[in-house]
């Protein structure tokens, strides 16, 4: 929000997720107030969800102002439960994920996008793995690690 002759007055910011009240945070820099509000869950993916932000100034009398829009969260991949380890049976000193890369020379166009041709593909049946990420914190062999977001579905240009 940017203040225009009166400032906004934090003490009446409040900023509801699907009509729950949060706790946001507000930040007040020059004439920009700045409100946020950390999820206490992430929403389900392709679900619509509503914000509300309600605001006064401190003008006399003080003017209210309500802002709400609906966003649509990104369809994401969850993991399968299957693949869950027991709470305390990891590792707290290495967070992330272990991921084996491989490649093939796919000049024959044989493999699919599917679970049976990746574990396939990962057992040699494509041909030999040819895949090389040099600086990529290898682990071992073909593994490395990935202790950020992963999200390989789309290609970034910048990490959020």
């Amino acid at each position: 929000m940017t203040d225009a002759g009166t400032q906004v007055n934090t003490n009446s910011i409040s900023l509801a997720l699907n009509g729950s009240p949060g706790s946001p945070t507000i930040t007040r820099n020059g004439g920009v107030t700045t409100v946020s509000l950390l999820a206490t869950s992430i929403p389900p993916p392709g679900t619509t969800n509503t914000a509300t932000l309600v605001w006064s100034d401190n003008g006399a009398p003080a003017l209210t102002a309500t802002d709400s829009w609906t966003f649509v969260v990104v369809t994401y991949k969850t993991l399968p439960t299957d693949l869950v380890s027991p709470v305390g049976s990891g590792d707290a000193t290495k967070p992330g994920f272990t991921v084996q890369a491989n490649q093939v020379d796919n000049t024959s166009g044989n493999t699919e996008n599917n679970n049976v041709a990746t574990e396939s593909q990962l057992a040699g049946l494509y041909g030999p793995n040819i895949a090389t990420l040099s600086g990529a914190g290898w682990l071992s062999n073909d593994l490395f690690g990935v202790t950020t977001y992963i999200n390989w579905d789309r290609k970034r240009t910048t990490e959020p």
